[in-house]
């Protein structure tokens, strides 16, 4: 007698296969793996190594951005969900035959090409795409070899977004500055020969209607020896409409004619030239007898229409042309269509209502299809805006399968069959790559400063990376205000102690934002003797700490004080570090009014540590006079434990200081 096992629908487990390791694909699984238990998730990625745009997309001189790479490493971390890399949709499978091995297809490959101008000469030399040139400083394998001559002096950029704007900070940006970075060695070694001083970015309409953001602006005008030049006839009646425009739009504006206004004063000698150039589009390139190119003719533009963030652009018959030897186009990216079964819209997205593909008379037996992120809703938004959808696709493909009970699918163990002369790089593969890449950084020396050894560490946040995207978005966003200040951070990650994975955000702040805030708070006026009318000096770092009752320590601490006020710019440790702190104490991290300050993070363990370092070793150096105490005593009494009462994480700082002096 054969025995007859029965199934039940709570043994079928749904197989899911997504197409594309971005962000778009592992917030997808994020959601998936954490609101469906009983599911196999198996993402296939293109490159051999995953994050897309994460990892070869985001400018090198923003690391709190590609903190979210912590997270989607623990996604790919889980029981339930496979990585294979290598492996393109359309070439080494098929869209057909995925869907017959899975349940559910998720597509979110995004847009992977960039659009074209279709104007004569446009495949002249020296005429670079954004999107080549962010991979060739990335790291894109389809880029190491970009070919870009650096050599010219005049460059122009065709498009005002958030890309463009990169490129021209990457482009005019220090080189030592760019070395502090992540930036690939090629790159790297290409700008610091590069003779561009002259940059101009390019838009077709005008200052209301650019597609930038401020935090990309704020960064560009106060680059380093860079003077940002704007023409005064783009920008008539700009100021009479700031009152009426949006509040985004509004705080951009007035930006901008604040750096109007400042450059109309400025006398001082720049290295470089930055030159915004509004109400233009390129009709065609001129060359040179090399076919290298050699200017732009230009159309002039006018707007018509009554909203003003939205006018519509018309050509007029006026040209003119401005000369250049290297333009970047950058009026967007596209997406392509990976495999003949994907249908596009009009507008070259995936035909869709709220991420499940529209598709008529498809078969019965194949998996059901969606898609998320750029490949959906166009290449516009910021990684925060992809989550979103990502998140809103995940949950429909939750209600969908809440009750699921087909017969189940083969997956991967169908599909490898179908790639079994195909080289696949599984998730072990890619952690061998990303420990090397780990071991070769960590044979820098670390000390009390940045990788560079000339920037001191004024102040270490301990976040521990557990995954919550929620979470993870805050800090994003504080980090990234951060930045905005002027001051400047480096990480050091996969650091483990107590089943915690640790990430240590190293601030450092240059002298021009400790003089503009030291004067700011009061710690020291630019130019005049330290103010000494603090009766209390602990006060400066986390009031609520309670240190002994012993007035002649206080004295002391003051007298040691004053005596490192030598100069405006000779700021002691333990002044660096307060400013930085009560910096910290001002930026807002979320979309809600309250959502500000580093104390309010330490407080709901959004960051578990908050505390300043100090040169040498981290223990008491004795007073060789017991009746005075030193300077690192002032600074132990004052800040070290001063952190680590102020709801932080005892163990990461002690943790922290023997990694940094190991």
């Amino acid at each position: 007698m054969i025995k007859r096992i029965y199934s039940s629908a709570a043994n079928i487990v749904p197989r899911i296969c997504v197409v594309g390791s971005g962000p778009a694909g592992f917030y997808a699984a994020m959601h998936l793996s954490k609101h469906l238990t009983n599911i196999n998730i198996d993402i296939f990625e293109k490159l051999p190594v995953p994050y897309g745009l994460v990892r070869f997309g985001v400018a090198p001189d923003h690391p709190e951005v590609k903190n979210v790479i912590n997270q989607f490493t623990k996604v790919a971390n889980k029981p339930n969900v496979n990585f294979y890399g290598n492996i393109t949709l359309g070439k080494d499978i098929s869209l057909l035959q995925l869907r017959k091995h899975y349940d559910a297809v998720l597509l979110t490959y995004g847009a992977e090409e960039d659009k074209t101008l279709g104007i004569d000469n446009e495949d002249a030399q020296n005429i670079v795409a954004a999107r080549n040139f962010v991979g060739w400083y990335n790291g894109h394998p389809r880029d190491k070899d970009l070919k870009v001559d650096l050599s010219v002096s005049t460059a122009a950029i065709l498009g005002q977004g958030n890309v463009a704007l990169d490129v021209a900070r990457i482009l005019l940006t220090p080189v030592d500055v760019l070395r502090k970075t992540d930036i690939t060695e090629h790159a790297l070694s290409a700008l610091a020969e590069s003779k561009v001083n002259e940059l101009y970015l390019i838009g077709r309409r005008g200052p209301l209607q650019v597609a930038f953001t401020i935090k990309e602006l704020r960064e560009q005008i106060k680059l380093p020896n860079c003077k940002t030049i704007w023409r005064e006839q783009d920008f008539v009646g700009v100021e009479e409409a700031v009152a009426t425009l949006s509040r985004p739009r509004k705080r951009l504006t007035e930006l901008m004619l604040k750096s109007l206004n400042e450059s109309r004063n400025c006398v001082e000698n720049n290295d470089r030239y930055f030159k915004p150039i509004f109400f233009r589009s390129p009709s065609k390139f001129l060359t040179n007898n090399s076919n290298n190119v050699s200017g732009i003719e230009l159309i002039c533009n006018k707007l018509i229409g009554d909203n003003l963030e939205n006018k519509k652009c018309v050509a007029t018959d006026q040209r003119e042309v401005l000369d250049c030897d290297l333009v970047f186009r950058s009026i967007g990216y596209k997406s392509v269509k990976a495999d003949k079964d994907i249908v596009f819209d009009s507008n070259g997205f995936v035909v869709n209502d709220k991420g499940r593909v529209i598709e008529s008379n498809a078969p019965q037996d194949l998996g059901r299809l969606y898609v998320s992120g750029w490949l959906g809703t166009g290449p516009v938004g910021v990684i925060l805006h992809t989550m979103s959808n990502a998140f809103l696709v995940a949950k429909a493909i939750c209600e969908d399968f809440k009750d699921f009970n087909n017969s189940p699918k083969g997956g991967f163990e169908e599909v490898k069959n179908i790639l079994k002369n195909h080289q696949i790089v599984d998730w072990k593969a890619w952690e061998k790559i990303d420990k090397y890449e780990i071991e070769q950084g960590k044979k820098l020396a670390f000390t009390g400063y940045f990788r560079d050894g000339t920037k001191r560490i004024d102040l270490v946040l301990v976040i521990n990376d557990d995954g919550d995207s929620k979470v993870e978005m805050l800090r994003v966003n504080f980090l990234s205000n951060v930045v905005k200040t002027g001051l400047e951070i480096e990480l050091e990650q996969g650091v483990r102690a107590k089943n915690k994975n640790l990430i240590f955000v190293k601030i450092h702040a240059p002298p021009h934002v400790i003089i503009q805030y030291g004067e700011f708070f009061n710690i020291r006026r630019f130019f005049k003797d330290n103010h000494a009318d603090f009766i209390n000096p602990r006060s400066w770092y986390f009031d609520m700490l309670p240190i002994g009752t012993d007035k002649r320590r206080e004295r002391e601490l003051v007298k040691f004080v004053r005596k490192q006020n030598k100069g405006p710019l000779n700021y002691s440790t333990l002044e660096r570090s307060t400013i930085v702190y009560k910096i910290l104490l001002m930026l807002p991290f979320g979309l809600y009014e309250n959502y500000v300050g580093l104390n309010r993070l330490l407080k709901h363990r959004i960051i578990l540590d908050a505390f300043p370092l100090h040169d040498g070793p981290y223990f008491f150096v004795p007073s060789q006079d017991p009746t005075r105490i030193n300077g690192r005593q002032a600074l132990n009494f004052n800040s070290i434990k001063a952190a680590s009462t102020s709801g932080g994480c005892a163990a990461a700082r002690k943790l922290l200081i023997r990694y940094f002096w190991t």
